[in-house]
């Protein structure tokens, strides 16, 4: 799955990513498959794991997970809220829930 499409069904859902960079991190340096990282100049940067990009199965998950929680950023951004310092297991809860209820629509349309 093309990663525009992803980028568009998170928009669709309401919370857009701007600009999303993907980033492949050595597995000693990610413990996770993947991360959001927003640099310190405002850039969204979706760490990924050194060779997950060949997971053609798990990778359109993972890619929106991550893109939620950028959107999520961004909208506390927006509304001048501040930044948990930390993952905040709610919210991690909440973008997993998410992130099945995007892969379902982008399913329901054809598109996945």
């Amino acid at each position: 799955m093309e990663l525009t499409t992803l980028i568009a069904a998170v928009a669709a859902f309401g919370l857009p990513c701007s600009n999303p960079e993907l980033r492949d991190f050595p597995a000693e340096e990610l413990p996770w498959p993947a991360a959001y990282i927003r640099s310190i100049d405002g850039h969204n940067i979706i760490a990924l794991r050194r060779g997950i990009r060949n997971d053609t199965q798990r990778l359109p998950k993972i890619l929106v997970h991550e893109l939620l929680h950028c959107g999520l950023y961004e909208a506390r951004e927006r509304r001048g809220q501040p930044h948990p310092r930390s993952l905040d297991p709610r919210e991690e809860m909440a973008v997993n829930e998410m992130t099945d209820v995007v892969l379902g629509r982008l399913n329901e349309t054809g598109r996945g």
